[in-house]
């Protein structure tokens, strides 16, 4: 029945038809086309094979269609209408236009801090799902769409019909067999928000470090399997079996301590540990903004106080001093208070003037003055706001003045 589709016309419960077109892809409860509905607009219709024709299958849809998840989120692609009629039984929803996950990791087009970005928004519709109680079921990354539009990169969560709330009849699938939790891999449960979230871990992975969280250790089907069986991140830095190298994707060094951890807990088999969508988004948020370019071999690498090096080739990042009537103090520590002993015993100098933060090749001053820190610009001097009153930095640079109270300095080489 499926197979001769293309060319007919399908009835949804709310009366819209439905010209069926191509067969867009296949898996394993049906078929995904395109059509055209009776007002023109593209829609995608997924019909079930007909074992899955059964009254809990269209319960389950119509549960789905009620919730109108299309509202919580423009990230999620929700059903607009159910089609059961003429033999067959399925959902439709908007088309969406885009590449998967997969065919931009594959197509090497995804720049680094554009993969945050998407992995921003995959996080948040997957938060907006956890958070009304429903497990989508199955991520992965054919399951999540990427469109670009003048830069700006689209995602579009589609397939939520293997969905678990409670009341509601579960899903006869597990989820796709490459992103299974160990759990569901072993058969001791059904899909629910804490498989989710290590789906959700084994998704981020692939977008952040273009490779597979079994990189390494995945040469045959088995060996992959046995590998997401481990019940921890195999390329965990910290772990021996971290230390393996390989030529594909990103050194997972170029994560920050916080992202590091978030996979350590996400790809665990301890269920309770695996951090939740809102935690993967916020720490997301904070990593977009810490994206450095190495001086050296031009690859990205997140801001993190404890790195000296560039995470890809090696090569040294650049250590700065301050210069001044008082001398030299170089910068190397992870954060550095600026004392009134340090610079000279002035007295407009407070107690504990001003802090100064490295992060990875970049350094960050914060006031916490009294007199005021100033950073000479545009042939005046500009005060810094204070911690206290706006949690602001500047981000220093080779021969920026500055002054701390009536003190000046020069941002120099140690």
């Amino acid at each position: 029945m499926i197979s001769q589709i293309k060319g007919t016309q399908l009835t949804g419960s709310s009366g819209e038809t439905y010209f069926m077109g191509d067969l867009l892809s296949t898996g394993g409860q049906g078929a995904l086309y395109l059509a055209l509905s009776g007002k023109g607009q593209a829609v995608a219709v997924k019909l079930f094979r007909q074992q899955f024709h059964t009254d809990a299958t269209r319960r389950r849809l119509a549960f789905l269609h009620s919730l109108r998840l299309d509202q919580l989120s423009d990230v999620l692609c929700a059903p607009l209408d159910i089609v059961d009629s003429g033999g067959c039984l399925g959902h439709v929803t908007p088309f969406c236009e885009g590449d998967s996950i997969t065919t931009l990791i594959d197509s090497g087009t995804l720049a680094f801090q554009e993969g945050i970005s998407v992995a921003i928004a995959l996080t948040h519709a997957v938060a907006v799902c956890h958070e009304n109680g429903l497990t989508h079921g199955d991520l992965h990354n054919n399951n999540a769409l990427v469109a670009c539009h003048d830069g700006y990169h689209a995602l579009k969560l589609i397939d939520i019909d293997n969905f678990s709330i409670a009341g509601v009849d579960p899903s006869p699938m597990l989820g796709h067999p490459d992103f299974l939790a160990p759990e569901l891999r072993q058969r001791s449960g059904r899909p629910d928000v804490y498989s989710d979230r290590f789906s959700l871990a084994v998704m981020l992975h692939e977008l952040l470090l273009r490779k597979s969280p079994c990189s390494g250790y995945d040469d045959t089907r088995e060996q992959f399997v046995q590998s997401m069986h481990a019940g921890y991140w195999l390329l965990d830095p910290s772990r021996e079996t971290g230390k393996v190298r390989n030529v594909e994707g990103y050194d997972v060094r170029v994560l920050n301590a916080k992202l590091q951890s978030l996979f350590r807990r996400g790809l665990s088999s301890d269920r309770d540990t695996r951090p939740s969508a809102l935690e993967w988004r916020d720490s997301l948020q904070r990593a977009l903004s810490e994206v450095y370019v190495c001086p050296h071999c031009g690859a990205p690498d997140l801001g993190d106080s404890g790195k000296r090096s560039c995470s890809m080739c090696g090569g040294a990042y650049r250590v700065l001093a301050l210069s001044g009537n008082f001398g030299k103090i170089p910068l190397r520590r992870a954060t550095m208070v600026l004392t009134r002993q340090l610079l000279g015993n002035d007295a407009t100098v407070s107690a504990r003037h001003a802090r100064i933060r490295r992060i990875s090749s970049e350094y960050h001053l914060e006031d916490m003055s009294t007199n005021g820190t100033y950073r000479w610009e545009n042939h005046s001097w500009t005060r810094l706001s204070t911690v206290e009153l706006q949690n602001s930095t500047a981000v220093l640079d080779l021969g920026d003045r500055l002054r701390f109270g009536t003190v000046e300095a020069e941002v120099t080489h140690e």
